[in-house]
């Protein structure tokens, strides 16, 4: 119905004479948010008054009579400051919801995003330590946008980035070897304990690796001064990041969270991506020295301040390796490269753009999302937490003690750019004042209502367009206009990034479930007005199972 009205109100506009406008059709009109205004509303006019030279009132007046003659609408008015109102004929809405019917489980889906290809990154934890609250938060995200953006059509990679070089990498080492009981090593930097990683999982590590035969040598090869402390972590280090690397993608797969791709900085080390990278940047007098250090004219692309790309040492800085990485991603045709971040990089977002920008692709391309903090609350307090003290929640803690559905359904209870308080004495409870809970039961009871109309006689299949006539009540017609909305939810948030939007509307739409089958009973001795109800139960049911699995989280039969 929305693509028939995005295409109506174009014709209505080169009808009246106006300019296109630049608008995607589809943002021009959408689902009254009050039915008392009507079905539909577009803000049309607003796009098209500075260019036609009329106020926006009169624009929406040029166009009622136009769009209404195409749909077929029962009324159009004009409202506020130029918003043009439709509202639309019973028959339109019961002919919407039987397409839905006929659907099935394809409900949901559209080509909104056909022929775009995305290649999405998120999480790209370091593997010195487990997956924390946070890193569950931005894994919830990325899994739900990528489903959701494959929903709406489009091609979509997801790929974790894993830095298993440089600085975090020896600073492990470093946590292993002094749990070994190895202090000092030749060559071996001095750390303070705050710079050391510390927990449970460092002293499993560092009985992991006395288990290994080849690495208990190069322990006893360092504690007898025998092997330099660079070589001991050049040959230890891919050891303990494929042990965490593991570790990770276990606690990922009991999160419902997989990729297609695993891409290594030690990869763009070992192919010269880096090197390759910075002598582009020389070539084209881009990097300067200074100080001892080769510097990124970054400010000539908008950024605050020029970046180290190599240090005094001679080693290139992680923004050196992102840049290699973002051009390489460039390189592969991709029409978005979408990154999951956490809030703390935002200042990074102008200086790898610019280094896109200086390697000749568009940084445009680059859609990154910031994500705010999470804070744990056990009785109403926080959970204090510290990686470096090794006291933070890890997310395997969180599945052990609320599962995978309440955990991903409340990771995304916020927009990600919004700070998360995720109440764990809520997420344990069982009644409708969880939020999972409430929505995965009415899905349990269309299951139910479903198998009791079999037990009656009634099934679905003998289901036929003249029965949804039946649906007159304002409450019907309520949730038949909320549940055929359902791809244009998917598409939004898939187009605008958001996949809080799903949850959020699942919540709304079952509250309305709700209040009609507490209002209503659906199966009757009218035949025909039960297999009518049972339609609208079906597609009802059809949306939060598939809207569920669009979020990674489970739609139970029984419950």
């Amino acid at each position: 119905m929305k693509d028939k009205l995005a295409a109506a109100l174009i014709e209505a506009i080169e009808e009246a004479g106006f300019p296109r406008p630049e608008a995607d059709p589809l943002d021009l009109v959408d689902l009254s948010r009050d039915r008392k205004f009507g079905d539909w509303s577009s803000n049309a006019a607003f796009h098209l008054a500075k260019a036609a030279r009329k106020n926006p009132r009169e624009v929406a007046s040029k166009l009622a009579e136009g769009v209404s003659r195409r749909i077929g609408a029962e009324k159009a008015e004009i409202a506020g400051a130029g918003f043009l109102n439709l509202r639309l004929p019973r028959k339109a809405w019961h002919q919407e919801l039987w397409r839905a019917y006929a659907q099935g489980d394809r409900v949901g889906h559209t080509e909104t995003l056909a022929g775009r290809r995305v290649l999405l990154e998120f999480v790209s934890a370091n593997p010195t330590g487990p997956l924390h609250v946070g890193h569950g938060r931005n894994a919830a995200i990325g899994d739900a946008l990528g489903r959701a953006l494959a929903e709406a059509g489009a091609e979509v990679r997801t790929e974790y980035y894993v830095n298993d070089v440089g600085g975090q990498m020896e600073t492990l080492c470093a946590s292993v070897a002094k749990a070994l009981g190895v202090a000092e090593a030749k060559g071996m930097a001095q750390r303070e304990d705050g710079e050391m990683y510390a927990g449970e999982y460092v002293d499993s590590l560092a009985e992991v690796l006395k288990g290994e035969p080849s690495m208990a040598r190069r322990i006893d090869e360092l504690r007898g001064a025998d092997l330099p402390w660079p070589s001991f972590v050049d040959q230890v280090s891919p050891f303990l990041a494929g042990r965490m690397l593991e570790a990770i993608r276990h606690d990922l797969a009991d999160f419902r969270v997989g990729f297609h791709s695993w891409f290594h900085e030690s990869r763009l080390k070992a192919e010269g991506k880096i090197e390759g990278t910075i002598e582009k940047l020389k070539e084209r007098g881009l990097a300067y020295e200074n100080e001892g250090a080769l510097w990124f004219r970054s400010t000539q692309f908008g950024d605050e301040k020029d970046r180290v790309l190599v240090r005094e040492t001679g080693a290139p800085t992680y923004f050196a390796s992102d840049a290699a990485y973002h051009a390489l991603k460039a390189a592969g045709g991709w029409d978005a490269l979408i990154n999951i971040w956490g809030a703390d990089h935002h200042g990074y977002i102008p200086r790898v753009r610019g280094a896109l920008a200086a390697l000749d692709a568009d940084p445009r391309r680059l859609d990154v999302i910031l994500v705010q903090m999470v804070s744990l609350l056990r009785d109403g307090q926080r959970v204090e937490m510290s990686k470096r003290k090794g006291t933070y929640v890890t997310l395997r803690e969180i599945l052990d003690e609320v599962g995978p559905d309440v955990a991903r359904f409340f990771y995304l209870m916020r927009e990600p750019s919004s700070h998360l308080d995720f109440d764990l004495d809520l997420a344990r409870t069982q009644s409708e004042k969880n939020p999972v809970y409430y929505v995965q039961y009415a899905h349990a009871r269309v299951a139910s209502l479903m198998a009791h109309a079999g037990e009656k006689g009634l099934v679905l299949n003998e289901a036929e367009p003249r029965h949804l006539e039946t649906l007159q009540l304002e409450e019907e017609l309520e949730l038949i206009r909320q549940a055929t909305y359902f791809p244009w939810v998917v598409a939004g948030a898939a187009r605008a990034r958001e996949p809080h939007r799903i949850p959020f509307y699942l919540i709304e739409l079952v509250r309305l479930f709700h209040q009609y089958y507490n209002l209503q009973r659906i199966v009757t001795e009218d035949r025909a007005a039960s297999l009518g109800r049972l339609v609208l139960c079906r597609v009802f049911g059809t949306v939060v199972r598939r809207g569920l699995d669009l979020i990674g989280v489970s739609a139970p039969d029984k419950m």
